[in-house]
């Protein structure tokens, strides 16, 4: 069966990810939820980010 990217990101709900953002900025976090347009949400730190799709340049998953 052929994997589709979002049966990746859904097999790393609550693992940590690295995003890359077209400006050049890197957000490492837990990822906990995702959307069809590919919004993220992540926990970094003590904080909830929500991360816009349209931003992303690429995602890192990090192996445990």
């Amino acid at each position: 069966m052929e994997r589709r990217p979002f049966d990746t990101l859904n097999d790393s709900i609550d693992k940590e990810v690295t995003i890359q953002l077209k400006e050049g900025q890197e957000i490492k976090g837990e990822l906990k939820a995702f959307d069809a347009h590919m919004n993220l949400i992540v926990d970094k730190d003590k904080e909830t980010l929500l991360v816009r799709g349209d931003n992303i340049l690429f995602i890192t998953f990090n192996k445990e």
